[in-house]
């Protein structure tokens, strides 16, 4: 009895040792955003220490890729919490604030899955009347392979 016993903790534990880690599409999505696209920018973006994972809308998706369809939204990335901890920001592109006195600020929606092999990451920086969207795609490694910029207007 006591073989058994000490063969399934090792079995069990063993098998948890080869359970993939969950891949977080907006926080990858986020760090070549911080890493690549503000790079390019001048001006200084407001943040929370928690970002808020907005809802995506099928009506939003990137205008700035034509060969874009949506096929099927993952409701699994629905289950995640809504909020997102920031990394250590370092950088001095970034404000850390704890609230917003005014209407500017980045907003990252959450990881939608276009299809089998691409999942989609909005985010949008919004600067009161106008807003800026980056349309991350992702592979279901979380290998980036591509992002486009867009915009609105209210």
């Amino acid at each position: 009895m006591k073989n058994v016993v000490v063969k399934a903790i090792l079995i069990l534990v063993s098998y948890s040792g080869y359970c993939q880690e969950k891949i977080f599409y907006e926080k990858i999505a986020f760090e070549f955003y911080k890493d690549s696209i503000m790079n390019q920018s001048k001006e200084k973006i407001k943040l929370q220490k928690k970002l808020e994972r907005g809802a995506f809308d099928p009506n939003w998706f990137p205008r700035c890729e034509k060969e874009i369809k949506i096929k099927e939204i993952d409701t699994v990335f629905d289950n995640r919490s809504n909020q997102f901890e920031l990394p250590n920001l370092t950088d001095n592109k970034f404000k850390i604030k704890n609230r917003f006195r005014n209407t500017e600020y980045v907003c990252l929606d959450k990881a939608v899955l276009l299809n089998k092999t691409t999942v989609l990451v909005n985010i949008n920086e919004v600067y009161k009347h106008r807003g800026i969207y980056y349309h991350i795609l992702l592979d279901l490694k979380g290998k980036i392979l591509r992002y486009c910029k867009g915009g609105y207007t209210e």
